[in-house]
């Protein structure tokens, strides 16, 4: 089990609330407009993206954990 670093910005301006359903332990956070999480996760994981409306909480988005992957920094050739 390989775990990555992913990388996650709110650009909304609402409050979010992100969750990792399959993570052990489970993974669940609130996300405020601009701010920048890092969390770990497999690769095959999905961030689930909750926004807060009238009627309550409601997913607003999916992600698979392996778009959010930090990449490594290469070396440039000089």
């Amino acid at each position: 089990m390989t775990l990555t670093l992913c990388y996650y910005i709110n650009t909304s301006r609402k409050i979010q609330q992100i969750r990792l359903p399959n993570s052990h332990p489970s993974f669940d956070r609130m996300v405020f407009p601009g701010e920048k999480i890092m969390f770990e996760s497999l690769p095959e994981d999905r961030l689930e993206i909750y926004t807060y409306t009238k009627s309550g909480l409601q997913l607003f988005q999916t992600i698979a954990c392996s778009q959010l992957e930090v990449l490594p920094r290469t070396k440039s050739k000089a």
